[in-house]
Parts: structure tokens; C-alpha cells; sequence
């Protein structure tokens, strides 16, 4: 008889967001804030936007077009 193996199940892994911040200084604290959150909420911060499962882009939402 062979030995059996315990019955484990693994856990699938947290979903890895990766963060771009462009524009002003509030555009970065407002990713900073939102980080924080992610890691409470059980989410991998990727360290870059590479590798990340959903990137996030952070803008001021002003557009400059070039002239």
C-alpha cells in the first residue's frame, strides 16, 4: 500500500498590481494611498508594471498638447 498524500489545497496567489504616477505630486500621494489600501485588502504591489496582473495609471488628468 502506498503512503497517500494529505489532502492540501493551495492558495492561488494574490493578484499583483503595478502602479505608474504622472503629472503632479498629488497624483503620487494619491498612488500612495491607494497602495495602502491594496496591501490591506490582500494585493501584491508589483515593483514595476511589467509583470503586474492590472496596472494602475495615476494622472492629474491634464493634457498638454505640444504646439
Amino acid at each position: 500500500m502506498s503512503a497517500r498524500k494529505p489532502n492540501v489545497r493551495s492558495h492561488p496567489r494574490a493578484p499583483s498590481v503595478g502602479f505608474v504616477s504622472l503629472g503632479c505630486p498629488k497624483a503620487l500621494v494619491d498612488s500612495e494611498r491607494l497602495i495602502t489600501e491594496l496591501k490591506l485588502r490582500g494585493y501584491d504591489i508589483a515593483p514595476g508594471y511589467a509583470g503586474a496582473d492590472l496596472v494602475v495609471v495615476n494622472t492629474c488628468g491634464f493634457h498638454r498638447r505640444g504646439d
